[in-house]
């Protein structure tokens, strides 16, 4: 005895997707003619006495679930179908998904393709999904930072393990915290916004994308536009709204290891608000410079990890250095407004 999903997976080793059957049935004895030739005509129909699919039911639990399970009962003509049933262990094929597809998109407020149809094969997988999109998850490809020249290293060779560590002294933390209750942000925001200064101005980048974590629920990509900004404070505030609203990129694909001279001029940077979860392995081997920071209460933490290969030591440790001045000059800012404010009162 066997079921019919380790069927399927054995002939997924051996044959094209387009030549496993959509059904299997598992007969006593094969149906001969007169002459001794299998009679095609006496088999039973796969959807009378198809085959166990060796996967435990497991009953619809949200809304969408139950959704799509009433869907697929009606499409595949079976009274019970659990969560992880897969579509094609069912009897499933192109053109029922191609049906399915037409009637999610009258059934469902999201847009799905055919495509993702056939990558989420079941109900749970698919409704997980599809929760997804409609908070504003997707999965997008990021465009790399342009790089000024002495920022490449002289040597492309392979590194490993490349961090720095900085320990900003109490001043920095009192600095930040005392500017982020002045504008009425949580102290990472601030810490945020003086690191996206200092990314452009290093890099002499005003406008870039900054993938962030640790803010919400999974990486977040930040578009940023200092151009668009009237100095600090008001990026501050910007940070403040937009953080609440950027969606989840659920994955990141893997650099093309491509020799382009452009694209070894361009680095992916990411930001990481700590604690937080460890950095997922697919964005790991696509970042360049992950700069972790944790604020304490007498003192910031900046932990950096980059990519020897593409970025020199040399100005990552002038970018660490550059974070307490900036604090300063933000504080300073901040302290002048009061003032200014004060005496205008």
């Amino acid at each position: 005895a066997c079921t019919s999903g380790e069927l399927r997976r054995h002939c997924a080793e051996l044959l094209p997707d387009y030549m496993i059957p959509a059904a299997f049935v598992q007969v006593e004895i094969m149906p001969l003619t007169a002459s001794g030739k299998a009679d095609r005509r006496a088999l039973p129909a796969p959807d009378t006495v198809s085959m166990e699919t060796g996967t435990a039911y497991t009953a619809p639990a949200t809304e969408t679930e139950e959704k799509l399970a009433a869907l697929w009962q009606e499409l595949l003509g079976r009274e019970t179908i659990g969560v992880n049933d897969n579509f094609f262990e069912l009897g499933g094929n192109s053109l029922l998904l191609i049906r399915m597809h037409r009637m999610l998109e009258q059934e469902l407020p999201v847009t799905l393709s055919v495509t993702d149809l056939f990558a989420y094969p079941t109900i749970a997988k698919l409704a997980e999904y599809v929760t997804g999109l409609g908070s504003g998850s997707s999965v997008v490809e990021i465009e790399p930072i342009p790089i000024p020249a002495d920022w490449q290293p002289a040597s492309r060779e392979p590194h490993s393990g490349d961090f720095l560590r900085v320990t900003l002294g109490g001043p920095t933390a009192e600095q930040i915290r005392a500017v982020s209750a002045a504008e009425g942000v949580e102290p990472d925001v601030a810490a945020l916004a003086v690191y996206l200064v200092l990314l452009a101005q290093n890099l002499k980048q005003p406008k870039f994308a900054l993938p962030v974590y640790g803010f919400g629920p999974g990486i977040q990509v930040l578009p940023v536009d200092l151009t668009a900004t009237g100095g600090l404070s008001e990026l501050i505030a910007w940070l403040g709204a937009q953080l609440d609203s950027l969606p989840v990129i659920q994955e990141m694909p893997v650099r093309s290891q491509s020799a382009d001279s452009q694209a070894a001029a361009s680095i992916v940077p990411l930001y990481r608000k700590l604690p937080s979860a460890a950095v997922p392995a697919s964005w790991m081997e696509r970042v360049d410079l992950l700069l972790n920071v944790g604020i304490g209460e007498n003192a910031i933490q900046l932990n950096n990890e980059y990519n020897g290969s593409r970025i020199r030591k040399e100005k990552v440790k002038e970018l660490m250095q550059s974070f307490p001045t900036w604090c300063r000059r933000l504080a300073s800012q901040q302290s002048g407004k009061g003032q200014a404010a004060a005496a205008r009162e």
